[in-house]
């Protein structure tokens, strides 16, 4: 058994040393941020895992739509422990629920950004462990060395990754391009998409299954399009908060009264009694047409039946006597009708009315012919 501190050993040199050994086993490792694994067959790594309490590659095959979570339950409802990574990968190939080779591709991205992270552990403590299970044997995948060049070329580059995107902690943000036209990638689409400004970097990272390197990798270059901001509100979020704004008022303003609505459902007019009820353009006395009559512009109309009928300004209609007995013949009748009705009042004359030639009122400046030719004309239609 070899165990140690990592403030003594660093991971790239216990690795080194169990490759040089050509070790089969476990190297466990625990910090104050989790507990990671690496299995070796031969010295040469095979799995790997940043969090050993965690599926890393169930996540990563979620995140690219590559398994769904019935799939997943279809292989670990029957399990007693928790899988291995290269474990779960083969138990989905086996019931072809995953394609083998695109298994293998995934396996090693999986393997690749589990021994970056842990080679970011600078403290807490390790132990290698030569007990393995027999399936845990087979199929060793990668050189340690070849592994240890790749994860050191991220680690070049992590220091300036981190220092342009911040705090794992910090929530990144969709936010509106300053340019109209912006080329983002497939694999920043996916991100635009589970960001929805709430999530932080760390939580994108577990989402998308890409690791901390690759998920902070796609945000500099998200950053760089101007799509994105980490660490505070973006016009996104900012727009989302003045739209709850405008709801609330809208709904405080909605329970208050509104005057036009109480005119728009006040009660129905109802007709009195002593309103003129003869507006109509056709009534039982027939059409009317206009005329002068008393220096104003009155209706005259021609009646189905004998008779004069008056309606007043004060909407009360009256009935004019046409017997001999109540008004004489002629001028004397036109008249004596002129007189008894007020000026601005409508005058129906009867279809039996004699004496075409007198005068229809005492006002001098009434032209008779046009009025007469008037009246022929509404007899006529």
């Amino acid at each position: 058994m070899l165990e140690g501190d990592l403030g003594d050993f660093a991971v790239p040199d216990v690795l080194r040393l169990l490759a040089l050994t050509s070790k089969t086993g476990r190297l466990r490792l625990r910090t104050d941020v989790g507990a990671g694994r690496v299995d070796l067959a031969g010295g040469r790594v095979r799995d790997a895992s940043a969090d050993a309490t965690r599926l890393p590659i169930a996540r990563r095959l979620l995140g690219r739509g590559l398994v769904d979570g019935g799939a997943l339950r279809a292989v670990l409802a029957d399990r007693q422990r928790l899988p291995t990574d290269r474990q779960l990968a083969r138990m989905l190939v086996e019931r072809g629920l995953l394609d083998d080779d695109v298994a293998g591709e995934v396996l090693h991205e999986q393997t690749t950004d589990a021994v970056f992270d842990l080679l970011l552990w600078t403290s807490g403590r390790f132990r290698f462990d030569s007990a393995l299970d027999d399936e845990e044997r087979s199929d060793p995948e990668l050189e340690v060395e070849e592994l240890l060049h790749r994860t050191q070329e991220r680690l070049e580059q992590w220091e300036a990754i981190v220092a342009a995107t911040g705090d794992g902690a910090a929530a990144v943000t969709v936010r509106r391009p300053e340019h109209d036209e912006v080329a983002v990638g497939a694999e920043g689409w996916e991100l635009l998409g589970l960001a929805g400004g709430r999530r932080t970097i760390d939580e994108l990272a577990r989402l998308s299954g890409r690791g901390r390197f690759g998920t902070r990798r796609i945000l500099v270059h998200l950053l760089e399009l101007g799509v994105v901001t980490v660490g505070e509100r973006g016009s996104v979020e900012q727009l989302l908060d003045h739209h709850q704004v405008l709801e609330e008022l809208e709904t405080a303003l909605a329970d208050q009264p509104d005057p036009a609505s109480e005119v728009l459902a006040g009660p129905a007019h109802e007709r009195t009694d002593d309103e003129d009820t003869s507006g109509s353009a056709y009534e039982a006395e027939g059409p009317r047409t206009p005329a002068a009559v008393n220096g104003t512009l009155d209706e005259v109309a021609t009646p189905v039946g004998a008779g004069v009928s008056t309606s007043t300004d004060d909407g009360v209609r009256k009935a004019l006597p046409q017997s001999e007995d109540a008004a004489p013949a002629g001028a004397g009748a036109a008249a004596s009708a002129a007189d008894t009705v007020p000026a601005g009042t409508a005058v129906r004359a009867g279809a039996a009315r004699k004496g075409r030639g007198e005068r229809l009122g005492p006002d001098p400046s009434i032209d008779e012919d046009v009025v007469h030719r008037l009246i022929a004309g509404v007899e006529g239609l």
